[in-house]
């Protein structure tokens, strides 16, 4: 989901070391991971009684992980090139591995708040009782993870815009 712009201003961050590389990109799939699971573990299974052994809930669970997980890192690393661009532009000079664990901290906050404000409007409030708890899981956690990709998306083209 990189684009050629993405590349070539991760190669550009590799000179001052804060290049995401394999570690970071296993920490954004665990955190996705776990968030895609706080929802479900809070909220489907306890309050609306969503059953795992029904295989109409395990599609909709394999079906959102395989959109969500791949969109919530996305996110994670685009919402780190608009906040290292965004740091890099306002002069931060602290130590380079400080500054990549500035973007990656302010990344994984904001968008895993995002996510969990947004999963729980529609899941909670907009979704329930309109259709079946397992759609509602999938429609909440999909369409979050895809506001949450969107924000991030838009967040980097304003933090490259501002060059």
């Amino acid at each position: 989901m990189d684009t050629e712009d993405d590349r070539e201003f991760e190669k550009a961050l590799q000179q001052y070391g804060a290049g995401a590389g394999w570690r970071q990109s296993v920490l954004y799939g665990f955190d996705g991971l776990a968030l895609w699971f706080v929802p479900l573990l809070s909220w489907y299974e306890p309050v609306f009684g969503l059953s795992r052994r029904d295989p109409l809930t395990q599609g909709a669970l394999a079906v959102s992980l395989v959109v969500s997980l791949p969109l919530l890192v996305a996110a994670h690393k685009r919402m780190r090139l608009a906040r290292l661009i965004r740091l890099e532009r306002k002069g931060a000079e602290p130590a380079e591995r400080a500054l990549g664990s500035a973007a990656t901290a302010f990344s994984l906050f904001y968008n895993n708040l995002l996510y969990l404000g947004t999963a729980a409007l529609l899941g909670n409030i907009l979704l329930n009782g309109q259709v079946p708890d397992a759609v509602n899981w999938l429609l909440s956690s999909s369409l979050s993870a895809a506001f949450v990709y969107l924000n991030a998306t838009a967040a980097r083209q304003r933090a490259h815009g501002t060059a």
